[in-house]
């Protein structure tokens, strides 16, 4: 009976750890307070400054849209640095001109679209963007879309481009890309013809969104004011615009200054030094996307970006890996704890066996 007793109480140590390895801060109680009092699909994910980054539902992975045209960017720059200053560039960032980005995608490519988005997707995964792929070419009609990315992600790569712009160093420049040149980049993206869902918010917002029916995203990056640069990745599905825009104003006004205040706090009580945006890695060969990952999912309709359309079917696998894990501890607790009640149970029926043998034996 110890023994199952011992092994439940290990497997629910394991179970809470990892949660109770960091106490959660007050920015952290703000995003999952935000994201479990949406209605739909919502993830989450920011960060300030140096300050750790916080989340919630941040790993889903939602139909990325047009956030990865910020991508689509760097690796054209990094293939042609004229290219930064091209209406073309221009166009992608600030119109999300599919046409733009497709023309990017194969200059990326050397001319291949094929080529293009492979080392786009090598740039995902050199960022550690694990739960993003990008399938190809945007369409401009319907169509199966494999275009994936989660609020982390996008975070990730909010955050390599604001540590160049601030640093002139980190991952990106390691890569090829100078500070001069991200600069233009989120200029244009300050110039977004897409209200961002954290309009309102002081400082200057670079951002790119991403819609679709049904859809929308953001990859947001805040500056000019203090505590700045801020990154956000918001992403939504089934929640409406008027819904996004609710979430992306409660980030703004629950969660930013939250995480400035305890920025703060940190730097003046000497606190260990914290978890930059982003860090420079030892190598920057970019492996290539396995096959697996560059795999469409479910296909979805894609529509071009601001276009209505008929409702998507919704594909929500990947949304809750989160909920089946926790069933999964659940169920597994549960069974050992019951594995544990019944060997209690039959040690109980031992003992009162052997009592009632002895007494037997005892008796007259």
């Amino acid at each position: 009976m110890l023994r199952w007793c011992a092994a439940a109480a290990a497997m629910a140590v394991a179970a809470v750890a990892p949660a109770a390895a960091a106490t959660p801060t007050p920015a952290q109680f703000a995003v999952q307070r935000i994201v479990t009092q949406s209605p739909a699909l919502v993830g989450v994910s920011a960060q300030c400054a140096s300050g750790r980054p916080v989340g919630a539902g941040d790993r889903r992975r939602i139909r990325a849209a047009s956030t990865l045209k910020l991508g689509i960017a760097l690796a054209a720059v990094r293939a042609d640095p004229a290219v930064v200053t091209s209406p073309a560039m221009r166009a992608m960032l600030s119109e999300s001109s599919n046409t733009a980005a497709n023309n990017l995608i194969a200059l990326a490519g050397g001319g291949s679209t094929s080529a293009g988005t492979q080392r786009v997707n090598s740039l995902f995964a050199l960022l550690g963007m694990t739960d993003t792929v990008l399938d190809g070419p945007y369409r401009d009609g319907p169509g199966p879309s494999g275009k994936f990315t989660s609020a982390r992600d996008l975070r990730l790569l909010a955050a390599a481009v604001a540590v160049l712009d601030r640093d002139d160093k980190g991952v990106l420049a390691e890569w090829g890309i100078t500070r001069r040149q991200a600069r233009a980049m989120l200029s244009y993206m300050e110039r977004g013809t897409h209200t961002s869902l954290l309009a309102g918010t002081p400082g200057a917002i670079a951002h790119k969104s991403g819609w679709l029916t049904e859809v929308e995203n953001d990859l947001v990056i805040i500056r000019g004011v203090a505590g700045a640069p801020c990154v956000v990745g918001i992403v939504t599905e089934h929640v409406g615009v008027a819904g996004a825009q609710g979430v992306g104003r409660r980030v703004g006004r629950e969660v930013l200054p939250k995480l400035i205040a305890g920025q703060q706090v940190n730097q003046s009580a000497a606190a260990a030094p914290p978890t930059p945006l982003a860090q420079p890695r030892s190598t920057l060969t970019s492996p290539p996307v396995p096959a697996s990952a560059a795999r469409p999912r479910k296909a979805v309709v894609e529509t071009r970006q601001g276009e209505g359309a008929p409702r998507p079917t919704h594909d929500g696998a990947g949304a809750s890996h989160g909920w089946w894990r926790t069933l999964a501890w659940t169920a597994a607790l549960a069974g050992l704890g019951v594995l544990a009640l019944r060997q209690l149970q039959v040690s109980l029926r031992h003992r009162r066996r052997l009592q009632r043998q002895r007494a037997r034996r005892g008796a007259p």
